[in-house]
Parts: C-alpha cells; sequence; structure tokens
C-alpha cells in the first residue's frame, strides 16, 4: 500500500498575499497527501481573493491577527504561525509540515521540525525568499510559485510536488533504520515549551489592557462585554457546555482580536470576583481552548504544566467544571 504523507500546512497571508497562487498549493496538496492542517495567518481586512468563498472552499481556518503598530510588520502573524506549527509538530501527527511564505523569521521553526517530521516543505515568492532560508528547508523542497496563479505554472509544479511526496518516507521508519531515538529527549520538550510560552505570552499579552492599544484601535468601539459575559453563562448552564469562538463573533463586531481581548478581561475579572474563568467554555476547531487560554490560566496561578497537552486538559475540564457549577448556583440563588 502507498504510502500517504500527512501533511500540516500554515500559510503567512502577509508574506504570500495573492489567493490565487495559496489556492494552488493547497489543491496540489490535497493531491498528493492527507491535507490534516490548513491555518492562515493574516490582518484582520484580508488582502483581494482572501474573501469568505475561498477561505471555506479550501477548508482553511483563517486566523484574523492585528498588528501592534500600523507603521510596522506584523511580527505577532509570526509569532501565531509559530505557536500553531509547533503545537502540530508536538502531536506527533505530521509527515510533512508545509510552509507558505519567505520570511526568514521561520528559520527557527523551520529547523526545528526538520528534527521532528519526515520532510518540511517550502512555498514562496522568488523575490520574497533569501537563499540561506530556502536552504533550510528539506533539499529540493522549497519550490517558487511566481507562476503558481497560471494552468501552465499550476501544471509544471503538480509534477515537482508529485515527485516529492513520492519521496516522503515515515519519519519513524527512517530514525529507526538510522539507530536513531524515536521519542523526543527531555532536553527537546523543554525546549518546545519554552518556545511555546515564550510566543504565547507574548500574543496574550498584547491583546490586554495596557499593552500597546494601537492594537485594538481599529476595533469597534461597541463590544458589549456584558453582553458577552451573558452568552458565556448561558453556555455553561447547557448539559453539554460548549460554544465554538465563532459564535460570539458578532457580538465583538467580527473582530477577532476584540473578542479575545473580551474573553480575557471577563475571565481575569470573574476570577478575580469569583474564582472562576468563564472562558473556559469557548472553544476552537479542535474542541479545546487556544493557547491564549492556557497563558491566562497560567498567569492567575493555575498549576499545570504548558507543555503538556493532558496537563493542559485535566487543567481545563477542572475549569470548565468549577465555572458550570458556578452558573448552576446562580439559577439557585
Amino acid at each position: 500500500m502507498m504510502f500517504v504523507p500527512r501533511i500540516a500546512l500554515f500559510v503567512d497571508a502577509e508574506n504570500v498575499t495573492s489567493a490565487k497562487r495559496v489556492g494552488c498549493v493547497i489543491r496540489l496538496l490535497d493531491e498528493v497527501g492527507n491535507l490534516t492542517s490548513r491555518f492562515a495567518y493574516g490582518k484582520p481586512g484580508r488582502a483581494e481573493g482572501w474573501n469568505n468563498d475561498f477561505i471555506r472552499s479550501h477548508g482553511l481556518e483563517y486566523v484574523p491577527v492585528a498588528a501592534v503598530t500600523p507603521s510596522k510588520k506584523n511580527d505577532i502573524v509570526d509569532k501565531q504561525l509559530i505557536v500553531g506549527a509547533m503545537d502540530r509538530l508536538a502531536r506527533g501527527e505530521v509527515d510533512v509540515l508545509a510552509i507558505v511564505s519567505g520570511d526568514a523569521d521561520y528559520s527557527a521553526l523551520v529547523r526545528h521540525a526538520r528534527e521532528r517530521v519526515s520532510e518540511v516543505w517550502g512555498f514562496a515568492l522568488s523575490g520574497n525568499s533569501g537563499n540561506d532560508f530556502r536552504k533550510l528547508f528539506t533539499p529540493g523542497r522549497f519550490f517558487p510559485i511566481d507562476r503558481a496563479h497560471t494552468v501552465e505554472g499550476e501544471r509544471d509544479m503538480r509534477e515537482e510536488v508529485k515527485r516529492a511526496a513520492a519521496g516522503v518516507r515515515p519519519l519513524i521508519s527512517a530514525r529507526q533504520k538510522a539507530g536513531a531515538p524515536t521519542v523526543m529527549s527531555e532536553a527537546d520538550v523543554e525546549k518546545i515549551k519554552s518556545v511555546l510560552l515564550d510566543a504565547a505570552r507574548e500574543i496574550t499579552r498584547s491583546a490586554r489592557p495596557g499593552a500597546a492599544m494601537a492594537t485594538f484601535a481599529n476595533s469597534p468601539s461597541s463590544v458589549d462585554m456584558e453582553e458577552i459575559r451573558s452568552f458565556l453563562v448561558s453556555e455553561l448552564r447547557k448539559p453539554d457546555a460548549r460554544t465554538h469562538y465563532t459564535q460570539l463573533l458578532r457580538l465583538a463586531g467580527g473582530d477577532m482580536p476584540a473578542l479575545f481581548r473580551a474573553l480575557t478581561d471577563i475571565s481575569e475579572e470573574s476570577n478575580a470576583r469569583d474564582g472562576v474563568l468563564l472562558s473556559a467554555v469557548v472553544v476552537n476547531k479542535s474542541k479545546v481552548p487556544g493557547p491564549g487560554f492556557f497563558v491566562m490560566a497560567q498567569d492567575l496561578g493555575r498549576q499545570f504544566d504548558i507543555g503538556s497537552e493532558d496537563d493542559k486538559r485535566r487543567m481545563w475540564a477542572e475549569e470548565l467544571a468549577k465555572a458550570r457549577e458556578w452558573a448552576r448556583r446562580q439559577d439557585d440563588s
């Protein structure tokens, strides 16, 4: 039976803004592998072509990230992408990590991924990527996408990507043949935990009061904190308390950063007043809270290992149960 690689795709939509080129990459990866993850990170006001139809038709999860200051490069996008990619790598469910960006800020991520997965592929415009960065990827696996928006360009890329996919081998088998360890060392685990924690803290901190307020300069001034809080309490009273964050977006005027900031503020307030985290009821596509929740929980004194998925889930289950019990008592009073 032919080996079908599991591919995790991460797109820097600020570095590669062409929806047509990104669409080509997704189609080709879908043809040669099992595209288990497909994330794009970019500004809330998307580039031309990045409409809801494009995102839905390509199965993308688009993560809007507001810049700290409009005049500077949005390095929060880089950090969000790195956190997402590191999370997938830590799960050990990826054979190929595909990065659509020519930004050398991802150099450390590529180097780390080369140790964790079978291959790391890069896709970018020739003029947006330096030679040193291209050399970091698996040899022969950096694909210029200058002509990917044309019929001829996509046809040529298809042949290159097919050849690349045919050469992918399961990582564990390759390591076993080389006599290398098939599990992460304690030092590697600590390195992953440190990178994830530092990046997630910076992302979350930028969304808090007192941080660079320019991050939310374009957020709607009519965000109703009480309405969001009431929605969370209502969800917590349901038998199977869970709500996807997109259900709350309309209460924040469609502004994702404003929503995340509101959830952080509400949980900090409910923790100070009642010792519960109301935002524990909010989950993402993986049916667990996002990394910002866990950073906040640790900052508020919750004891758990942020580098352990099992320990994070344990802590979250406890906090969700506490918040549900608190909500039930409000009904009784």
